[in-house]
């Protein structure tokens, strides 16, 4: 694993801090919520007070998670002189929470995005990382091997409750271990995770086992009205947002759609677009061996990983989409 040179640094910083307000990415998904939810424990073992802020509701899949009520909206939190983005690949990415991150007088950032510009002035970004949650993991064990240099040493302190958020962000943003960014590092914190006696068995239910019905409507739906391209290699889907109105759905159950696209035999690069407004979307892009859709999607303001990335999107979405999609296969 890449050894955080920077750590000692980026702790130190962190323990003059008493007041630290963690934000957790929009359209939130089980590494932001969970990674969020680990350092607000080990935090206030350390002392401190932590305020836990996202611009959206927790998915109900992840709010069997204890403490997951206690995330807040940015208009209710209390202005901090601290603020930590967590699993954030850019200031874009923290929706209605981003004043308070411009106007605290300290930043900190952890993160695994391979498209972080370090955009806070304390960075942890391991672009090798499967997962927030893994590099949170490992700046928790160097603070408990460098007790003697550290005030904040209380960061080491994982017990099961904390163990079990962060076996569950390394859990999904690796897809139960099947994506190709789990590696010796990811495998080796998660043993080590599971050493606090956390249930493996019922945590992979819950994020994975347990679906609502209108979820797999949606995804029924779109993987009918899905479309290949360049002899198959690329697959598309659309769904309008009158779809997702109809189904009494959210955002959070759109979930798994793309990845859904990716895994058709033929499919190299997946393409779902989400209509969230009139003339705004979501458009997320995934692929499956060689393609770089991160490369692809920083085109348009976004970003995210070589396998995995989005971008939103306002305008004429159909030519839009004609030219990306071509623009794909011309690269493929």
């Amino acid at each position: 694993m890449n050894p955080m040179n920077n750590s000692l640094k980026f702790l130190s910083e962190l323990d003059k801090q008493s007041d630290i307000i963690l934000i957790a990415h929009t359209s939130p998904d089980g590494d932001t919520i969970c990674s969020c939810l680990a350092l607000f424990e080990l935090l206030k073992k350390c002392g401190k007070n932590v305020q836990l802020v996202c611009d959206c509701v927790v998915p109900p899949i992840l709010s069997f998670f204890e403490n997951s009520d206690k995330f807040i909206m940015p208009e209710d939190a209390v202005k901090s002189p601290c603020v930590m983005t967590v699993d954030c690949s850019d200031t874009g990415r923290l929706g209605r929470a981003y004043p308070l991150f411009e106007n605290a007088d300290v930043t900190f950032c952890i993160d695994h995005h391979i498209t972080n510009t370090a955009f806070a002035d304390y960075n942890i970004i391991d672009a090798e990382a499967a997962a927030t949650a893994q590099v949170v993991y490992f700046l928790s064990e160097f603070a408990k091997n460098n007790k003697q240099n550290l005030k904040i040493d209380s960061l080491g302190d994982i017990d099961k409750n904390i163990a079990s958020y962060l076996y569950g962000g390394i859990l999904t943003d690796t897809g139960r271990f099947a994506y190709s960014n789990s590696t010796a590092d990811t495998f080796y914190a998660a043993s080590k995770l599971v050493e606090f006696g956390i249930d493996v068995s019922d945590l992979c239910e819950k994020l994975f086992m347990t679906i609502p019905l209108r979820k797999s409507k949606l995804l029924g739906y779109c993987l009918e009205k899905s479309k290949l391209f360049s002899n198959e290699r690329i697959a598309y889907s659309f769904l309008p947002l009158a779809v997702v109105k109809e189904y009494n759905a959210g955002n959070n159950d759109t979930e798994g759609i793309v990845e859904n696209l990716r895994n058709i035999d033929t499919v190299e690069v997946a393409v779902f677009v989400r209509q969230d407004d009139e003339n705004r979307y979501k458009i997320s892009t995934r692929s499956k061996k060689y393609f770089d859709v991160s490369e692809l999607c920083r085109k348009y303001g976004g970003g995210g990983h070589k396998r995995a990335a989005g971008f939103n999107f306002e305008g004429d979405i159909d030519s839009f989409i004609d030219n990306l999609i071509a623009e794909i296969g011309n690269e493929l």
